[in-house]
């Protein structure tokens, strides 16, 4: 008797459980900027497009941007430390024309701002959310 109420229970319990399941695994990893480990004059910025765009401020940011010439990597933590650096590596340009929306990014700079390593992470657990087609950017008059 007492095994049939426990398997009752357990049964009831698993019906519940999918309910309560979330859609997929989240990440929120906000932008920090900070010495690069173990490379003396480098700096550090790392953060995902979702921890960024999600954070409770309204100051964080990370990404870049390039043309067939030069590229350039950005980045604002939550106290207001910013991040910048470029390259014309052709290396660099094809890593960064693959960052969006999912990207979890590592974007390593020497001291006079040329962009050393950029390590890019595009998973569903970063994926930010997208502004719906025929809506505006709060704050832009973009599109």
């Amino acid at each position: 008797m007492k095994n049939q109420i426990y398997i009752a229970m357990l049964l009831a319990a698993s019906a519940v459980l999918p309910a309560v399941a979330t859609a997929g695994l989240t990440s929120t990893h906000e932008v920090g900027i900070a010495p690069t480990p173990y490379v003396a004059g480098r700096t550090r910025a790392q953060g995902s497009m979702m921890g960024a765009r999600n954070s409770a401020d309204s100051v964080q940011y990370i990404g870049c941007r390039a043309n067939q010439e030069i590229g350039y990597c950005y980045a604002r933590d939550k106290a207001g430390k910013t991040f910048m650096c470029s390259s014309s590596a052709p290396a660099m340009l094809t890593a960064i024309t693959a960052v969006n929306a999912s990207s979890w990014l590592i974007i390593d700079a020497d001291s006079i701002g040329i962009c050393r390593n950029l390590e890019i992470t595009n998973m569903s657990r970063y994926i930010a959310n997208i502004v719906s087609a025929g809506s505006t950017i709060p704050g832009s008059s973009l599109p």
